[in-house]
């Protein structure tokens, strides 16, 4: 059957949905995918903003609330963390009627099954209509001891609809957007997949990723759509929700 591009949405609709570090943020990776997920799955749709520009907004402001010395939250100030904690407080401020766990999709024993790994994240995407964030790392050795894991958002993967799923060929390449790149600039990132390398023959690797071939899926993270505004009303628009322009 040949390769098939699968995307979630359309291109210039996903990679709009690219919130970017601006500053003292080195560490939050994670919050910045996070946002771009709230943004695209609609649980910010009442934000008088365009797409790209919710998510920034929804970053900044929980950077603002980090930094607070009185936050609850202020230990994630700059630091590494997880996704689902900017979910936590999103549900938590707007949402606190209903229960996160409804939409919230992780595995905690995901690690002894990292070989599944695209085809979690398609049954994430076509099965619960959510919104993928994928911890990639790279573990050190010997001769290049810095091991490093780094957050971003998933957006689609280039199948063979031909092959089983366990044909370490079906899955060949996954489409990304990252808070690193270039600042301002939204843009939908491609990188080839490979089941395997010399390090773990059932992970799936990601090519020059970063500028290295050892990054691979190391975590996933979802959350669902949020539904109609007949199912879950949407809150009153906030004020103060701050914007980097």
């Amino acid at each position: 059957m040949g390769i098939t591009k699968y995307l979630v949405d359309d291109e210039w609709v996903v990679k709009s949905h690219d919130a970017k570090k601006t500053g003292n943020d080195n560490n939050m990776c994670w919050a910045a995918a996070a946002s771009n997920i709230l943004a695209w799955t609609r649980w910010s749709s009442f934000i008088p903003r365009e797409p790209g520009q919710s998510a920034q907004a929804i970053f900044e402001t929980f950077k603002e609330e980090v930094k607070k010395e009185d936050s609850d939250l202020h230990f994630l100030n700059n630091q590494m963390s997880t996704p689902n904690k900017v979910w936590e407080w999103w549900f938590d401020i707007h949402y606190h009627d209903i229960d996160l766990k409804n939409y919230y999709y992780h595995d905690p024993n995901f690690f002894g099954y990292r070989q599944e790994a695209l085809e979690r994240i398609r049954d994430y995407f076509q099965e619960k209509k959510a919104g993928v964030v994928i911890q990639t790392t790279r573990m050190g050795n010997s001769d290049d001891p810095s091991g490093n894991s780094h957050y971003v958002t998933c957006w689609g993967f280039d199948f063979d609809e031909s092959l089983d799923d366990d044909n370490p060929e079906k899955y060949s390449k996954i489409y990304i957007t990252d808070s690193d790149d270039t600042p301002s600039i939204p843009q939908l990132q491609d990188y080839i997949v490979t089941k395997g390398n010399g390090n773990n023959p059932n992970y799936w690797y990601l090519k020059k990723f970063l500028g290295k071939d050892d990054y691979f899926i190391a975590d996933i993270y979802a959350l669902g759509s949020k539904p109609s505004d007949d199912e879950v009303a949407a809150p009153d628009a906030p004020t103060g929700l701050s914007i980097t322009t």
